[in-house]
C-alpha cells in the first residue's frame, strides 16, 4: 500500500528549535537516543547491584529494560536501513539530503522503521507535514522547525517505500503553502488514507512515482556493479535485539557494512 499525506494542522510552537545550516536525512529515533542509553545502563546496574529489590520491583525493572532494548534496537535497524539506502541510491539520497523549502532553508527528513501494529495510520509508509503558524513555507514536526518525518513498516520492500515517500517530500517541502491549500481542498471530505496524496492532479503523488522509477534504476546500477542484497529487516532486527541483550554492552552495536548480504 502506498503512502498518504497527513492533514496540515496548524500547531502552536512554544519553542522554536535552532536550525542547522544543512538539512539531512536523519534517524527518527535519535531524539531519545542518549536518554535511552543512559537509562538502560542505570537499570542494568540496578539489577546487578539491587540486592534489596523485591520480586515485583525486579520485574518492573526488567519490563523497562525490554522497552529500552526495543527502542534502541529500532534505532540501530533504522540507522542501518538509512545507510544502505545511501549505498543503493546515492544520487537520490544526496539530493534529498539537501532539500530546501521555498525560501531556501534546508529541511531535515527524519525516518523511522516501525513494527507492524505500531504505525500511526494503517498504511505501509507515510510522510507527515505541518506548517508553522507564522510561516506558511516552513515545515515543522515534533523533531523541530524545518523538518518532516517518515514512518515505514518493517517490510522487505522498505527501501522502495522510502523512495516513494521521498518523492512526496520532494514536491511538498518547496511547495508547502500551495500544496497545503490543494490538499485541504482535495481531501477534506475523505477518510481513505490510501487515497490521500494520490488523486488526479496531485503533483506530490506524481513525484512519488517518478522517485520509485528513479530508485529502481539506481538499484539496477548498484546490483550491476556487484552490490549485495541486504539482509531482510525482520531477521536483522532479531539479531540486533539479541545483541542488545548482551550484558557486556549497554546498547546495540552497529552492524558493519560487510554484514549486509
Amino acid at each position: 500500500m502506498m503512502s498518504v499525506m497527513k492533514r496540515f494542522y496548524l500547531v502552536v510552537l512554544c519553542i522554536l528549535f535552532f536550525h542547522v545550516l544543512f538539512g539531512k536525512i536523519k534517524n527518527g529515533y535519535e531524539l531519545r537516543l542518549e536518554d535511552s542509553r543512559n537509562s538502560l545502563r542505570s537499570l542494568n546496574l540496578l539489577l546487578l547491584e539491587g540486592k534489596k529489590l523485591s520480586a515485583a520491583e525486579r520485574q518492573l525493572v526488567r519490563s523497562k529494560i525490554e522497552k529500552l532494548v526495543e527502542y534502541l534496537s529500532l534505532y540501530e535497524l533504522t540507522d542501518e536501513f538509512i545507510r544502505h539506502f545511501k549505498i543503493v541510491a546515492p544520487i537520490m539520497f544526496t539530493e534529498m539530503d539537501n532539500i530546501k523549502d521555498r525560501r531556501g532553508r534546508f529541511t531535515d527528513i527524519y525516518v523511522r522503521l516501525i513494527p507492524e501494529g505500531k504505525s500511526r495510520i494503517p498504511v505501509s509508509a507515510a510522510s507527515f507535514f505541518e506548517q508553522t503558524p507564522d510561516d506558511e513555507d516552513a515545515n515543522v514536526s515534533h523533531y523541530g522547525i524545518y523538518s518532516v518525518s517518515v514512518d515505514i513498516l518493517i517490510l522487505d520492500k522498505a527501501l522502495f517505500l522510502l523512495s516513494h515517500e521521498l518523492g512526496h517530500i520532494k514536491h511538498v517541502v518547496p511547495n508547502l503553502a500551495e500544496y497545503s491549500k490543494f490538499y485541504n481542498w482535495r481531501y477534506n471530505s475523505t477518510s481513505d488514507n490510501s487515497y490521500m496524496g494520490h488523486s488526479a492532479n496531485d503533483l506530490s503523488g506524481e513525484q512519488s512515482h517518478i522517485f520509485e522509477r528513479r530508485f529502481l534504476e539506481e538499484q539496477k546500477t548498484y546490483f550491476k556493479h556487484g552490490g549485495k542484497k541486504p539482509m531482510s529487516l525482520g531477521p536483522l532486527l532479531t539479531q540486533i535485539r539479541k545483541n542488545a541483550k548482551n550484558r557486556e554492552t549497554d546498547y546495540p552495536l552497529l552492524f558493519a557494512s560487510n554484514d549486509i548480504r
